[in-house]
């Protein structure tokens, strides 16, 4: 059973109770990027995403900027921010927005 959700509904979804350790997960740009990335996939696809916020936080992270994926990645380490980038592109899902980065985890 899938429902439909417009992005406020999606953000209220995303925003746990403060006892839950996966509440800050997104900022709300990130929650507002993450929604949009998984509509336009929905409508590239033709299918339907099920709304699992706990999925998400466990499937995608967020950055203030693509250096930190240094951290990540091993494979990044002395990479410059272009670098890092292309590296992320070829291997995962990439959502940039004003405030940060989204990429799904591999």
């Amino acid at each position: 059973m899938i429902k439909t959700l417009n992005q406020s509904q999606f953000i209220d979804e995303m925003t746990f109770s403060k006892d839950s350790s996966y509440n800050n997960c997104f900022s709300y740009e990130g929650k507002i990027a993450l929604f949009n990335y998984l509509e336009q996939l929905e409508e590239d696809t033709g299918e339907p995403i099920e709304c699992d916020p706990i999925t998400f936080c466990c499937e995608y992270t967020e950055e203030k900027n693509i250096s930190h994926i240094e951290e990540q990645y091993e494979e990044c380490n002395n990479m410059t921010e272009k670098q890092a980038r292309e590296w992320l592109e070829d291997r995962t899902t990439l959502i940039e927005f004003d405030g940060g980065v989204i990429y799904q985890q591999f």
